[in-house]
């Protein structure tokens, strides 16, 4: 799911889990519309939750849809005109909380919604009550395949904790996602990031390092682009602080990973018995007059003294 609907696969290696990943800030959806066959508005706005229960197994997704309209340079949500209700992620069904009249401007959002949350989307809002469910899964990471992670290089948060929300900045009236880069190095003491900032219509890529504690960009031949994104991601105080939260989860995982990923080792063969020592079944006899003597077979425990 993602906010714009423009490539919602960019990603920073083919080589990497997050080649396919679908980003999703966890915002509303904004879907951009024709007008006509009596639909007056340039775009929708669709507000989607769910239950966040590991345990609960509902598959309904409320919803909130109102119209787009502009606003000057902006487009604004048109909080007159607006549609709630249902949708049932196995069938696609949409349930109004209020059947609008005929042919009313409710009667034609609902219409418009009904025609775009299907299909492929209903997929996404599918993918996204999925992710609502492990939001706040500590271990989530524990479930990875981690054969298909490249440890040796820094790793995009998302292969770690997949169903995490995605990071995703504005600028240049633009929408920017953004993978962030880590270290899985156990004992690392670094306290910089990676930042890979992929442009909403994939039409560019900016990549940046920053000391989180300074808030400072390090090194040297970061582009014009590159500073002005840091600069929008720094202004973002929310943003900043979830970058802080990651770092802990991150050398918490680096921690708990070699140990996680080492085989265990196979189980010790237990010690010999004597033959005139105590079974271990526990049955009181000799070890050659029970357990010792069955394994031993019908001609020698024939001929055992």
């Amino acid at each position: 799911m993602t906010r714009h609907e423009r490539s919602s696969h960019t990603a920073p290696s083919a080589e990497t889990v997050a080649a396919a990943r679908l980003f999703d800030d966890g915002g509303p959806l904004l879907f951009g519309e024709e007008t006509g066959d009596g639909f007056p508005w340039t775009g929708i706005v669709v507000h989607s939750s769910s239950c966040d229960s590991p345990t609960c197994n509902c598959r309904d997704v409320d919803f909130l849809a109102r119209p787009l309209v502009p606003d000057g340079a902006a487009f604004v949500e048109h909080k007159e005109v607006s549609v709630r209700g249902q949708l049932d992620l196995d069938t696609g069904r949409i349930t109004p909380a209020a059947e609008p009249g005929a042919a009313t401007p409710q009667a034609a959002l609902l219409a418009r919604v009904r025609l775009r949350l299907a299909g492929d989307r209903l997929e996404l809002l599918r993918a996204r009550w999925h992710r609502a469910k492990h939001q706040d899964d500590p271990d989530e990471w524990r479930t990875v395949d981690w054969g298909r992670v490249d440890l040796t290089a820094n790793v995009p948060f998302c292969e770690v904790l997949p169903s995490r929300w995605d990071l995703a900045v504005g600028f240049e009236r633009h929408h920017w996602w953004i993978f962030d880069l880590w270290c899985l190095k156990p004992g690392c003491t670094c306290e910089t990031v990676g930042l890979s900032f992929h442009r909403d219509d994939g039409s560019a890529q900016e990549l940046v390092e920053v000391d989180l504690p300074r808030r400072s960009l390090t090194g040297r031949g970061t582009s014009e682009t590159g500073r002005g994104l840091w600069e929008a991601l720094r202004d973002d105080e929310e943003l900043l602080a979830e970058l802080e939260s990651r770092r802990a989860t991150i050398r918490r995982v680096a921690r708990q990973l070699p140990a996680f990923l080492t085989p265990a080792k196979p189980a010790a063969a237990p010690a010999p018995v004597g033959r005139n020592e105590p079974c271990p079944c526990g049955s009181g006899k000799k070890f050659k007059r029970c357990c010792g003597g069955v394994a031993a077979g019908p001609r020698e425990r024939g001929t055992t003294r």
